[in-house]
């Protein structure tokens, strides 16, 4: 009888902690203060991005801009092996402007240092501009840039996010950027998700 019970008692005990693990998976990040980190999604605006470039100056990079470029964002992390995955095809993508079509420019993000972010891009051969965002708290809407890698984002000439997701979904990249760029000024609300 007591062997029983106390079987009970570990199987009821698991249960909880994995009732208690699936819940804390699904909590969002809080700030210092408690509140929810803010998390970027599509149709918010981000006219400029701030960080520093490979060479550790301050850079401020304006994702609005007046001559209709588009911008796509590739988000990655050098000790990511989720990054190291599709880093190669990456570079495959970087190297074939025929899908940007002269309407999009690519930038990369990342929270390494910048030797760190700039010794991973050679070392798969981007030709990229990169924003290092080393110091970004939670707190920071560019957290949500840096924080899931790799991910790939694709802003508006409006600096409006309009599609964003995993850095394999290249095809949904492209489909993006050829909807923006094919898109009227009487359609203001389109969005790819």
């Amino acid at each position: 009888m007591k062997k029983r019970r106390d079987l009970v008692l570990i199987v009821l005990s698991l249960g909880v902690a994995v009732q208690v693990l699936v819940a804390a998976s699904r909590v969002r990040p809080v700030d210092a203060a408690g509140a929810p980190a803010p998390q970027l999604a599509v149709g918010d605006a981000l006219p400029r991005l701030e960080g520093v470039d490979v060479r550790g100056n301050p850079s401020s990079i304006p994702l609005a801009n007046d001559d209709g470029v588009v911008t796509v964002l590739f988000a990655y992390h050098s000790v990511c092996a989720h990054s190291d995955t599709v880093a190669p095809d990456w570079t495959s993508f970087l190297a074939d402007a025929s899908w940007s079509d002269g309407v999009a420019r690519t930038l990369a993000v990342t929270k390494d240092l910048p030797d760190a972010a700039l010794a991973y891009a050679e070392r798969f051969g981007w030709d990229v501009e990169i924003l290092s965002t080393p110091d970004v708290l939670p707190s920071d809407i560019r957290h949500s840039l840096v924080s899931r890698t790799p991910w790939v984002f694709v802003f508006d000439s409006g600096g409006v996010l309009r599609f964003q997701g995993h850095g394999g979904e290249l095809d949904l990249v492209e489909r993006a950027v050829a909807a923006l760029a094919s898109a009227t000024s009487s359609e203001p609300d389109w969005r790819i998700q």
